[in-house]
């Protein structure tokens, strides 16, 4: 997961790392600050320092790893809205719709692939409701990124 998070990182940086006129005209010759230099003393000591992301030679950045052994933030956004989890959730819908065009089947038969048991009372009136609302795809959704999918104890 971290690995994840660090490489969406790093892309992002990526495409963001367009040079200006006045970049390309630079010299590059100049002194960088090192990065002792450029925080102030309350910033801890990034990860990874003046990793370079680009062909030009300041396409460089400090990178800080987040430490938790919970989900930060922007990982959970990464989870929530990455398409890829988007186009999962597609594929799952349309699979479970090809198995069965019963709405209470599919949903069962979602939790027994996601989080390997059978689904109780509770996941059935929870999920009837959002799935008028929202769609099934939605609630595939909703399921990839819930906790009992996410973490293995």
């Amino acid at each position: 997961m971290r690995t994840f998070i660090n490489c969406l990182l790093v892309s992002v940086f990526v495409s963001f790392g367009n040079v200006s006129a006045q970049d390309a005209t630079r010299s590059g010759n100049e002194k960088k600050p090192k990065a002792a230099e450029v925080y102030d003393a309350s910033v801890p000591k990034p990860t990874l320092s003046e990793v370079q992301y680009g062909d030009h030679p300041r396409h460089v950045i400090d990178f800080w790893k987040a430490e938790s052994d919970e989900p930060t933030p922007l990982q959970s956004l990464a989870l929530m809205n990455n398409q890829f989890v988007l186009r999962m959730a597609k594929y799952t819908e349309n699979h479970l719709k090809a198995l069965t065009p019963i709405i209470e089947e599919q949903v069962k038969i979602l939790i027994r692939l996601s989080y390997g048991r059978e689904a109780v009372a509770q996941d059935l009136e929870r999920a009837l409701p959002f799935i008028e609302n929202h769609g099934l795809a939605a609630y595939c959704r909703v399921v990839f990124n819930s906790n009992e999918l996410l973490y293995v104890r």
